[in-house]
């Protein structure tokens, strides 16, 4: 019990350490606490419930000698999965999101990456162009341009499952940089050979010229991909 009113404890502090910089400091507390660290407060919402506490509880059981504690165990942790995961779609859907680096999007859209999650993918496809508002000169630094994009990131880190979906917007998206995004994604997942090859393979099988085409273009650019730091926009595809 000592260690929960310790961690409440902590969590008042931040909190009011963060109404002290407001009152000092004005509009300057967004730069110093990001609305993601701004957030953090809720924690106490589950340090109250004791979710931290069963979560470790069940990672134990799963050490048991007991078959059926560890296949209840395994279940209950699935199930807290599952929440998150949905929980995190449900922000990266919402329009309305802040698109801040560290805003509530960003992180969501980076834990989906984390969780290797392909039932995020249709969300992360919808957000494949979105790009964390920040100023260029404070931008992480990315070994390519292409990394800058959150979600083209959390898609790399799901992998094959969707392979099949960055094909489908190379081939029919009319919008270039989709197109662009989607085959970085697909180079990255299969690797250049890999990829040139699945392509190549693709193309033979369509009938649809424009999709032919787009696809043939996106076969090319995996041929010679490089790492690159400038806009996709300036070489395309």
């Amino acid at each position: 019990m000592n260690h929960v009113i310790v961690r409440q404890l902590c969590v008042i502090t931040l909190a009011v350490l963060i109404l002290a910089c407001s009152a000092v400091f004005g509009d300057q507390k967004d730069e110093l606490f990001p609305e993601g660290i701004i957030s953090a407060i809720q924690i106490k919402d589950d340090l109250r419930e004791g979710q931290l506490e069963q979560a470790k509880k069940n990672i134990e059981d799963l050490k048991s000698t007991d078959q059926w504690v560890r296949e209840w165990a395994e279940q209950r942790l699935l199930a807290i999965h599952t929440s998150v995961v949905k929980g995190l779609i449900k922000i990266v859907e919402d329009e309305s999101a802040d698109q801040a680096m560290h805003g509530p999007l960003y992180r969501s859209v980076a834990l989906l990456g984390a969780y290797r999650a392909p039932e995020g993918i249709g969300a992360l496809v919808g957000r494949l162009t979105y790009l964390p508002s920040l100023p260029d000169r404070v931008r992480p630094v990315e070994e390519e341009y292409e990394g800058y994009y959150p979600c083209a990131k959390a898609l790399v880190s799901i992998g094959l499952p969707a392979r099949d979906k960055m094909t489908s917007i190379i081939g029919g998206s009319s919008n270039e940089l989709e197109r662009a995004l989607a085959a970085w994604v697909l180079v990255k997942i299969e690797g250049k050979e890999q990829a040139v090859s699945l392509l190549d393979r693709y193309a033979k099988k369509l009938t649809d010229n424009r999709w032919r085409e787009n696809i043939l273009k996106a076969r090319d650019y995996a041929a010679s991909y490089a790492p690159r730091t400038d806009h996709p926009y300036s070489r395309p595809l």
